[in-house]
């Protein structure tokens, strides 16, 4: 007991012993230094004399170029690469400098970087609730910053986004004004988005595709290569690039970013010994469909153009793929039926009703019935779904087998129940039973996309 008092007593000694001292380990109070930080940044973004080139990159590890023009009354001025239009109307809005519980950038007006964070994905494309991703306030860290140049960088407060702003060039300047990121929209017109339908009406993907088949080609030296829809992104940025090597399919992926007037490859694609880093100065033909690119900054030039067929079709992914579906025994899903000719869910099949139903999507059930694979809208009645009707591909005809030449081939048809004569479901089935048949291309082991064997038409399923 004794032994306790006297540690209590020391303790009580010691702590009585230490002298309290106020004066800061530094010369200035924590205030103060973040006033400084934020006094310093607020020169940096103002006294830019060309403004900033700036990359966000999102959650989602998506490149988005823009171009700042920032002053002292909390203005900026904004260019953004996110749609061809935004690449040249400058818009202005407000933005102000925050000690948060660090320094802060903070976009506080609606402005082209909202767009992108919107969680409305009727804004930008994204998830819902979610959007693309990214971020409109910023964290400021000068630790991070230290010995890093005169690039500023940042980070999203909420979803970790990276916002990186280099002082611009005066010609950097020039260009980007000029519409240089616009001109790298051009390489987008490989794509067939151009439009969708959706409740009767048309609506722009803002994408600007123009090549409307599924397959794309181009030469680069003495090989051919190809870009199909399945695995070109527009919207994510991401291309993959095939060819053929000894009969046997190769290819390379990489994501993408505008440049000026140029795409560049994040990880160099290697094509065929060629290493690809960049493709710029594109050309729009009109007459011929196609666009003409640089590589690699250089005269030699590509040209990019529609095709009917894929370089090499697998003759065995179309019985791969009706078996899925019979070992299962279920069904593939879609979400709007064909996308034709630049146009998504082309024959407005989401418009088709029966009595107290509401469409809900589209099936391909092979072996439905005991002589036919099944292709159908669903409907939904009353809480459930409800199958009205549907198209019959007859699949036991010996003079005309489902799978015929490495084709998927819904000639021989029939109908199950009663169909509608409205031109939406007439145009699919007379889709469906085109005489030339239908390529399967795999995505991955659940999805399959349907490509007429002219290349203009395709419909993706997913096993449900």
């Amino acid at each position: 007991m004794k032994k306790n008092i006297i540690y209590v007593f020391a303790v009580i000694t010691l702590l009585f012993g230490c002298k309290k001292n106020d004066e800061y380990i530094f010369d200035q109070s924590p205030d103060e230094r973040v006033n400084k930080v934020l006094d310093d940044l607020q020169a940096k973004l103002a006294n830019a004399p060309n403004g900033w080139k700036a990359v966000l990159t999102s959650a989602a590890n998506v490149d988005y170029n823009f171009y700042f023009d920032f002053n002292n009354e909390n203005r900026v001025k904004m260019i953004s690469d996110f749609t061809k239009e935004s690449s040249t109307d400058l818009k202005e809005s407000s933005y102000r400098l925050k000690a948060m519980q660090q320094p802060a950038l903070i976009f506080d007006t609606y402005s082209y970087i909202h767009i992108i964070a919107d969680p409305d994905p009727n804004v930008n494309g994204g998830t819902p609730g979610e959007g693309l991703n990214s971020d409109f306030e910023f964290a400021y860290s000068p630790t991070n910053n230290t010995a890093k140049g005169d690039s500023l960088f940042f980070t999203g407060r909420f979803k970790g986004s990276k916002l990186v702003l280099v002082p611009a060039t005066a010609a950097e300047e020039t260009s980007i004004l000029g519409g240089g990121y616009a001109k790298s929209w051009d390489f987008h017109t490989i794509s067939a988005y151009n439009t969708y339908r959706y409740g009767g009406q048309t609506y722009s993907w803002n994408i600007g595709g123009k090549i409307f088949t599924y397959f794309k080609r181009f030469t680069l030296g003495s090989t051919t290569y190809d870009i199909n829809e399945s695995t070109f992104d527009p919207f994510a940025k991401n291309i993959t690039i095939s060819w053929l090597d000894a009969g046997v399919v190769k290819s390379a992926t990489s994501a993408y970013s505008f440049g000026l007037n140029a795409v560049n490859f994040k990880t160099p694609l290697v094509l065929n010994g060629v290493t690809l880093n960049s493709l710029g100065n594109f050309v729009w033909s009109d007459a011929n469909t196609s666009l003409t690119a640089n590589v690699n900054a250089g005269t030699q030039t590509i040209t990019i153009a529609g095709a009917a067929a894929p370089l090499l079709n697998n003759p065995n992914l179309p019985a791969e793929f009706r078996n899925n579906s019979i070992n299962q025994d279920t069904y593939y899903e879609s979400d709007y039926g064909f996308f034709r000719d630049g146009v998504y869910n082309a024959f407005g099949i989401d418009q088709l009703t029966i009595t107290n139903g509401r469409y809900y999507n589209m099936i391909y059930w092979a072996e439905y019935g005991s002589n036919y694979d099944l292709v159908a809208p669903l409907f939904v009645v009353n809480g459930a779904l409800n199958l009205a009707f549907g198209f019959a591909g007859i699949n036991n005809n010996a003079a005309n087998p489902i799978v015929k030449n490495g084709m998927l081939s819904l000639a021989a048809s029939g109908t199950v129940g009663t169909n509608p004569t409205t031109a939406s479901w007439q145009n699919t089935m007379t889709l469906l039973r085109a005489a030339g048949g239908h390529y399967i291309v795999k995505k991955n082991s659940t999805n399959y996309d349907m490509v007429s064997a002219d290349g203009r038409s395709w419909i993706s399923w997913s096993l449900d």
